[in-house]
């Protein structure tokens, strides 16, 4: 292995390490230990929907359905509230740009155990596009220099003759 590759991977898991309830977030899950804790990316061809059920009753605690150019993350802390029986543990979540590596999820739901919760993905029918490309899409912009709709209009044809105009 190069060195410099060496250092950069010595460096990130440094990183990851003591990052403490902030982690590193990338596609996959976390990489050489368990965390519970999950990225999911939505783009234009995969969006995706995550939902969170409570399998004991079927019922559905949370669904996100992620933007077009986003990602969602989540991470369980097990026991986080022991006071209530049915939701002990902690879901912890946020949604940030595609590609944000490092962070703390800045909100929170109560959950059930692991044994009584079930996360589902699902992907929404695609292409989707980004949110902005949708609202810009929606107001009347002037159209591209050469693009048929900025191109003058043709020239008008003479009304058709009558009889009465001079013949050449």
């Amino acid at each position: 292995m190069h060195r410099s590759t060496f250092t950069s991977l010595t460096l990130g898991l440094a990183l990851c390490a003591t990052a403490g309830l902030s982690g590193c977030w990338s596609p996959g899950g976390s990489r050489g230990w368990v965390k519970d804790a999950y990225t999911y990316e939505s783009s234009s061809m995969i969006p995706q929907t995550v939902t969170v059920k409570d399998t004991r009753t079927g019922e559905t605690l949370f669904s996100y359905d992620i933007p077009v150019g986003r990602q969602l993350v989540v991470r369980f802390f097990a026991d986080h509230t022991p006071d209530d029986a049915a939701f002990p543990d902690l879901m912890m979540w946020d949604d940030w740009e595609i590609g944000t590596r490092f962070g703390s999820p800045s909100k929170e739901l109560a959950v059930p155990p692991a044994s009584g919760r079930m996360l589902e993905v699902s992907v929404r029918k695609s292409p989707e596009m980004p949110e902005a490309m949708r609202a810009g899409a929606s107001t009347a912009a002037t159209p591209a220099p050469g693009t048929p709709a900025a191109l003058p209009p043709a020239p008008i044809a003479p009304p058709p003759a009558t009889g009465t105009e001079p013949v050449y």
